[in-house]
């Protein structure tokens, strides 16, 4: 059987078009595949924040008005009752933080 020459062959610009395609396809993955996993997640962190952050809106306005339907004595005393909640919560994140040495 004869065996061809590389440059003589009916098929080579193919395979070269074949192997640039292979190496610019190894390089763009390689350089920009961590980049785009990295800004994914800041998207997505980002994205999960907001939604949390109106989730946490929406669940105290509807306690609050839970508690001003259920509890006798006025909207005051479910007013107080939140106070009472977030002024706790923010103590326990208050006696939990690191403190800077000046």
């Amino acid at each position: 059987m004869a065996t061809q020459e590389p440059l003589t062959a009916s098929n080579w610009p193919a395979q070269a078009a074949d192997l640039i395609e292979r190496l610019v396809g190894r390089v763009r993955d390689r350089a920009t595949g961590p980049v785009i996993k990295i800004v994914r997640g800041i998207v997505f962190g980002f994205i999960i924040a907001v939604l949390a952050i109106a989730a946490l809106v929406l669940v105290t306005i509807t306690a609050v008005r839970a508690l001003t339907n259920f509890l006798p004595g006025g909207v005051w005393f479910s007013y107080i009752i939140a106070a009472a909640v977030f002024g706790a919560a923010g103590s326990l994140c208050g006696s939990r933080r690191t403190r800077r040495s000046a």
